[in-house]
């Protein structure tokens, strides 16, 4: 963001009816808004807020389930209101720099460890979104000194108040920050449906399935209202077992066309989706005998160890080996699996 200034602000994507309107500006933070300092002595405000990096400007008591702040010490917090943006320097794995958030939440009181600003113009949501982005984390990381905090950015106030920030005419401001609030609000929507399926869905397991020391399940589908009662067995009665194989590094090759991913307890416990994969030969599966290691479609495996405790995942990307410290169970009868 420091050399802003030397590049032509034109985005990729614009409205229609802003296609001709030239370069966005740019500007100081300084001059686009004013530091607020005032604090809450003699004012008596005891509803501490706080900035989370996710959920945004919260009540403390809310996010940490009790109040963090030292009641004996609030006269020195910070006045915010409606409309506020706050920095919190404390970063996160969700905040590389730390979050910018807007107050939407009304009169509060935050930790002087807090930055609080307020836009010039009142129509400033354009802004609200722009911190949604990375675009401004540069100048913060090249600005900032680390210091003894490993978990907190430390940047003066100058620093951080020269940042430059790029913006539009107001009417192109808005445009975009009414675009991007209505695929906010979609989302939350989204959202509270799918939790609502979730809650549906442990509500519907808890009926289907028998309980505990029960044979017969309270809700049954019409069709097998009449049927016999459930039946109980081992699970090495209805299972096959079978532990995976002890790789050596050096048997990972690169990925290509005749590889397999050798699957360890990593994939398993984040559902396959980190990035740092492994792959064994396929031409070698019969000089190693590891056909009985191999997995397909459909395939149940589990986590035997790890800091996320005992996870199962159904394989569903083709055929794959297990590693040691993972195991896969195949049913004797195949109609079991659902």
């Amino acid at each position: 963001m420091n050399n802003i200034n030397k590049k032509k602000l034109v985005p990729k994507y614009r409205f229609s009816e802003f296609e001709n309107s030239g370069e966005w500006n740019v500007n100081s933070l300084k001059d686009l808004a004013k530091r607020k300092i005032k604090r809450n002595k003699n004012i008596n405000l005891k509803r501490v807020l706080s900035n989370s990096a996710i959920d945004g400007i919260i009540e403390q008591n809310n996010f940490f389930k009790k109040n963090i702040a030292n009641e004996n010490n609030l006269e020195n917090y910070f006045l915010v209101d409606n409309g506020d943006y706050i920095y919190n320097p404390r970063i996160s794995k969700n905040a590389p720099v730390g979050p910018i958030s807007k107050n939407k939440i009304g009169k509060g009181i935050m930790s002087p460890l807090y930055l609080i600003f307020r836009f010039n113009i009142e129509q400033n949501d354009f802004f609200e979104h722009f911190f949604k982005t990375n675009y401004w984390h540069k100048y913060l990381n090249y600005k900032a000194n680390r210091g003894a905090r490993y978990d907190r950015l430390n940047i003066s106030n100058e620093d951080f108040f020269n940042m430059l920030l790029p913006y539009p005419e107001e009417l192109e401001q808005q445009k975009i920050a009414d675009c991007l609030t209505s695929l906010d609000e979609l989302i939350e929507l989204e959202t509270q449906k799918l939790e609502t399926y979730k809650l549906h869905k442990k509500g519907l397991m808890q009926k289907l399935f028998p309980e505990e020391d029960k044979t017969v399940p309270s809700l049954r589908f019409p069709e097998f209202k009449n049927s016999k009662e459930w039946k109980k067995d081992k699970l090495d009665n209805i299972c096959f077992f079978q532990e995976g194989y002890a790789f050596s590094s050096n048997d990972f090759i690169d990925n290509d066309s005749d590889s397999l991913q050798v699957i360890r307890i990593t994939d398993i416990n984040n559902k396959n989706k980190n990035l740092n994969k492994v792959y064994f030969s396929a031409n070698l599966l019969r000089d190693f005998s590891l056909d009985k290691y191999i997995i397909d479609n459909g395939s149940l495996i589990l986590s035997l160890t790890g800091a996320a405790g005992f996870n199962f995942l159904i394989w569903k990307s083709g055929k794959a080996l297990i590693n040691q410290r993972t195991m896969k169970i195949d049913f004797k009868l195949k109609e079991i699996v659902g």
